[in-house]
């Protein structure tokens, strides 16, 4: 089994986070900005390539009550490019709540830069998505694409 990828994808920046299904374990990655699609997919690639993943998670936003919004159109639309640059297989998971989990564990750090929070929320709100895959959901449940 390889490794695999939870991504909180943003407009402005993608959480990252490398877990390990055997062990079912999730840590935070790193974040990656997403200023230009083409440097971004350019690393997206290089972190790929390096961790060797060999299946990604993306968190799937969806309303409190369940219902899609505009940003589940994005994510899937770009779930759907990763898929196809990176012949990977690729899950979606529901990811109400994540960063409202995130925010709630990055205020016991207590960490003041706000540029440097934000990115650790994004990489937290990664490895709950992974985690999520791992503890809460069958594999009939998993939303493979």
């Amino acid at each position: 089994m390889g490794k695999i990828l939870g991504i909180d994808y943003g407009l402005k920046r993608v959480g990252l986070a490398i877990g390990n299904e055997e062990y079912q374990m999730a840590l935070p990655y790193m974040t990656l900005n997403k200023n230009d699609n083409k440097t971004f997919f350019k690393n997206l690639k290089e972190v790929i390539e390096k961790e060797n993943i060999s299946k990604i998670v993306v968190g799937l936003p969806l309303y409190l009550n369940g219902e899609k919004s505009l940003t589940t159109t994005q994510v899937k639309n770009f779930a759907e490019k990763i898929k196809k640059m990176f012949s990977i297989p690729i899950y979606l998971i529901d990811e109400r709540y994540t960063s409202f989990e995130a925010e709630k564990k990055i205020s016991e750090l207590n960490i003041k830069n706000k540029k440097k929070k934000k990115e650790i929320i994004d990489q937290i709100s990664a490895t709950l998505i992974l985690e999520s895959y791992f503890t809460k959901f069958t594999e009939d449940e998993k939303n493979y694409i």
